[in-house]
């Protein structure tokens, strides 16, 4: 087993469903970012502007939840940019990164730390990745 320290979580997709008009937590997102919270210091990084990432906190009553949230671009091109200043920043010694895109993937490979890719989210990747098919199966991943 890997040394995981902290974890960290991509919003669009991975937390958050923002298919169609109304966005909403995947299940099982609210209780289980409060039990990893219980054991890790929880952070997120999202290419969407800070309005979103304030917009999703506030909706879902996730106010203290995550230690530090980092606010992208509306692309993923500085990602691995955005996800590297935040590990140095906050001095994240074993960070895990939780993604639903193979950019998320790529961006966690090039700052050297593990990726777990959330299959339920929007995106796929072609590289073995760990994966979870629901956000349950990642608590009971991390917790046991």
């Amino acid at each position: 087993m890997i040394e995981i320290d902290s974890l960290i979580f991509d919003l669009d997709g991975t937390l958050w469903d923002t298919e169609g008009d109304i966005k909403t937590l995947q299940p099982g997102v609210r209780e289980g970012l409060l039990r990893l919270a219980e054991d890790f210091p929880l952070f997120l990084v999202s290419h969407c502007g800070e309005d979103e990432v304030d917009n999703f906190i506030r909706s879902n009553d996730l106010h203290g939840v995550f230690e530090r949230c980092v606010a992208g671009d509306a692309t993923r091109e500085h990602l691995p940019i955005h996800l590297q200043s935040l590990i140095e920043e906050c001095r994240l010694h074993a960070p895990l990164y939780v993604g639903d895109t193979e950019q998320d993937l790529k961006a966690a490979s090039v700052c050297g730390i593990p990726f777990i890719f959330a299959s339920y989210g929007f995106g796929d990747t072609e590289e073995s990745a760990v994966k979870v098919q629901n956000f349950n199966q990642l608590v009971l991943a991390l917790t046991e």
